[in-house]
């Protein structure tokens, strides 16, 4: 059906973390919350991902044009934000039902952020 299934999810998330850029000890990343749909676990690792993606971006350096009010920083800084307010929020969230693909479709999307971001700063395979 796909090639990816939710160890995979956790994997993406698990693969933003780089350079002191890491999930607080007490985000249980583990690809249950994802199979479950456990909302309230994934809340938290949600918030975990802004935090990293808040610290990763630091490391871009943007051109004046893009630092400018409403510009590229700016948005980055306040989708981050809103994921961070989504991740409180998922507390009150229904749990999903169990084996919900949308995981393994945001899993994809995480993991293309994250290329993106590796880009961005220059970091290359090797």
């Amino acid at each position: 059906m796909y090639n990816r299934d939710f160890v995979s999810v956790e994997y993406a998330f698990s693969s933003l973390e780089k350079e002191g850029c890491e999930y607080k000890e007490n985000t249980h990343l583990h690809a249950d919350a994802f199979r479950f749909g456990k909302t309230e676990l994934i809340g938290e690792i949600v918030k975990g991902t802004a935090d990293i993606l808040e610290k990763r971006l630091r490391n871009i350096i943007f051109d004046q044009r893009e630092k400018q009010s409403g510009k590229l920083q700016q948005s980055f800084k306040s989708d981050i934000n809103e994921l961070r307010d989504i991740g409180k929020d998922m507390k009150n969230w229904e749990n999903t039902k169990k084996n919900d693909p949308i995981w393994i479709l945001i899993g994809d999307l995480v993991f293309i952020i994250g290329a993106l971001l590796d880009h961005a700063k220059g970091v290359k395979e090797e």
